[in-house]
């Protein structure tokens, strides 16, 4: 254990010294008001960790003179100074009381005092009486490491004990009375009791461990920078490193040592047991790390679970619709999640007044590839830091709050081109319909004059009565132009008049019967839909047939569908058709309500013509049913 103290304070000095140099870069960063007493106590730290790794590095190397004096003077000022620093940056609490404060200041003046008069019995007995240094230098060390415990246990008592009440402070607080309980106890029982020398060693180690907790603890208790979180997460993990690390050298150079020289092959057995004892460090250091840093989130500065409030927030978002709800959800929810800060969606060109740098974030929300929106937080208090964790959270919120947008941007883009394309068909379907009705009219018109023609020089007045009914029912189709759909009932009507036409034709030989549901009556059907399928029958069915001539017009629901159907008695069809086949007639009358079928219902209408058992032809027609006109 003789060559174990050099390495484990090469180890820990040089562990603190990392640290301090972090921290000394930060407090020299720092903006705020008075700065300089916190520089003052960086600057402590690092040269107290900085003078002990040079003084263990030196004794390892075995220099002796010039050098390693130098190394310790300046670590015995730092040391003394100590103190002091860390009484003024305490002193520079808003929060302390009057009382303590002025108790504090004499205590101040008087850590300067015992700080110069240390430094100056150091001084004196390196570089002035050298002969007395053997002797007495001891007593010196002492005087630094008693005088620092006590004016630091002083501090805390009048200065720092009522002052945090949150986790942070109240884990400041724990390291700094830790680390007094441990220096303190370490010191005195090297002291006063009568301890073998591994011992008195490892109570030596646990003092500068002691040292390094108060100066962590002293530390966070006034941090007030972003990366305050990830400063102590490295400042833990470093430290668990370095308690395994020494660890792992009492081990390597107490028990394996020993069992090795039992051992037959002591070389072997040293590698073996030297590469376990490093991957179980390395392992332990991976794991302990992992636990230390979710401590630090959650029990230290009181962190929800930000990876699962993203996930919530995600989920908060996707139902919604529009920006604006998107924006209010976002600053409730991220507002409430960071708890202290407050939160804004605010556009990506407006300023942060009155916002401090070091009391503020702000992350661009990011849409396909503009920046329109920033989301910015502030701390509502002096109390209050933006720490980097808050930043990644907030990052992954922007993410998630810029995707959405763009999502609805998206959705926007093709409800507008939905609605286009809309108006675009429904035009086209307009268009489409007033040209079939204008080849429908004509077609209809053409065959009654031909009608009307035959009959004028036999039978005058049945010409003069069906030109009466021809003008009734073109006044239908003039008061019907700019309609493409009518009720059902307002066809059979139309039909009625248009069958009076074709009786004055046919005579007593036909015969009509409507067979209409009293339901369908006020559904809604296209336009002359059923005329060209009567106009179909009487002509190709009926037209040539012998005797009488009958013809049958229905109409019912069935289900969701209205069924509509002309019926004849005549010739019926030169051949059987496929009662699921849709009739792809060539005439001018069939080939128009195809059309118009398919243009107005896709697939969801059908036409089919076919024969019927007791002689004759049915048409029918199949559509959805609609209430309204």
């Amino acid at each position: 254990m003789a060559d174990f103290f050099p390495i484990a304070q090469l180890v820990g000095c040089g562990i603190g010294a990392i640290l301090s140099s972090f921290l000394a870069i930060l407090a020299w960063r720092s903006q705020e008001k008075r700065r300089g007493r916190r520089i003052l106590y960086a600057a402590c730290v690092l040269v107290f960790y900085f003078g002990g790794a040079m003084h263990g590095a030196l004794s390892l190397t075995g220099s002796v003179g010039t050098w390693v004096d130098m190394t310790g003077t300046l670590r015995l000022a730092a040391a003394a100074l100590l103190p002091t620093s860390a009484i003024g940056m305490w002193l520079d609490d808003d929060g302390v009381s009057a009382r303590s404060r002025h108790l504090g200041q004499w205590l101040f003046r008087f850590s300067i005092v015992s700080a110069v008069l240390i430094f100056t019995a150091g001084l004196t007995l390196v570089w002035v009486l050298p002969s007395l240094r053997a002797d007495t230098i001891h007593l010196v060390h002492k005087a630094v490491s008693y005088n620092g415990f006590l004016l630091i246990a002083a501090g805390v008592w009048l200065l720092v004990r009522h002052q945090g009440q949150g986790r942070f402070q109240q884990f400041a607080m724990g390291a700094i009375v830790a680390g007094l309980v441990i220096g303190t106890t370490s010191l005195v029982a090297r002291d006063l009791l009568t301890l073998p020398q591994p011992v008195r060693t490892l109570l030596l180690l646990a003092k500068e461990q002691g040292v390094t907790l108060i100066l962590i603890g002293s530390l966070f208790y006034f941090a007030r920078f972003r990366a305050v979180d990830i400063f102590l997460k490295l400042s833990l993990r470093l430290f668990v490193g370095a308690t395994l690390a020494l660890v792992a050298a009492s081990l390597a150079l107490g028990p394996i040592q020993e069992m090795a020289g039992r051992s037959t092959a002591p070389l072997t057995f040293e590698v073996v047991a030297l590469t376990v004892l490093i991957g179980l460090v390395v392992l332990l250091v991976q794991r302990l790390s992992r636990t230390t840093d979710a401590c630090v989130e959650r029990y230290i500065f009181g962190k929800p679970d930000y990876r699962q409030a993203a996930e919530e927030l995600q989920e908060r978002l996707a139902p919604l619709e529009s920006v604006a709800a998107v924006i209010a959800v976002t600053e409730e929810f991220v507002g409430r999640t960071l708890g202290v800060l407050s939160v804004r969606v605010l556009p990506s060109d407006e300023p942060a007044e009155g916002v401090r740098a070091e009391d503020a974030a702000q992350v661009p929300i990011l849409v396909g590839n503009q920046r329109p929106y920033l989301l910015r937080v502030s701390a509502r208090s002096k109390e209050h830091v933006v720490m980097t964790v808050d930043v990644e959270f907030l990052r992954d919120a922007a993410t998630i709050v810029g995707r959405r947008l763009e999502t609805l941007a998206h959705e926007s883009d093709r409800v507008e081109r939905a609605r286009h394309e809309a108006q675009l068909v429904h035009q086209v379907v307009s268009a489409e319909l007033r040209a079939l009705r204008s080849q429908l009219s004509p077609h209809f018109l053409f065959n009654a004059l031909n009608t009307i023609a035959a009959l004028i020089p036999e039978e005058p007045e049945k010409a003069e009565l069906m030109v009466v009914r021809l003008a009734k029912v073109f006044r239908h189709l003039l008061t019907h132009s700019e309609k493409s759909f009518s009720s059902l009932q307002e066809e059979i009507d139309f039909l009625r008049t248009y069958l009076d036409i074709e009786k004055v034709r046919f005579g007593e030989r036909l015969t009509v019967e409507f067979d209409i549901s009293e339901t369908v009556g006020a559904a809604t059907v296209p336009s002359l839909i059923l005329q060209p399928l009567v106009e179909n029958a009487l002509k190709h069915g009926l037209a040539t047939k012998r005797g009488d001539n009958q013809l049958i017009i229905r109409a019912d629901r069935i289900a969701d569908e209205l069924s509509l159907s002309v019926e004849d008695n005549g010739v019926g069809l030169s051949k059987a058709i496929d009662s699921q086949r849709p009739y792809g007639a060539s005439g001018v009358g069939l080939r128009n309500i195809r059309q118009r079928l398919r243009t107005i219902y896709g697939s969801r209408a059908s036409l089919v013509l076919e024969n019927v058992a007791q002689g004759g032809s049915r048409a029918l027609v199949i559509i959805p049913v609609t209430d309204t006109v």
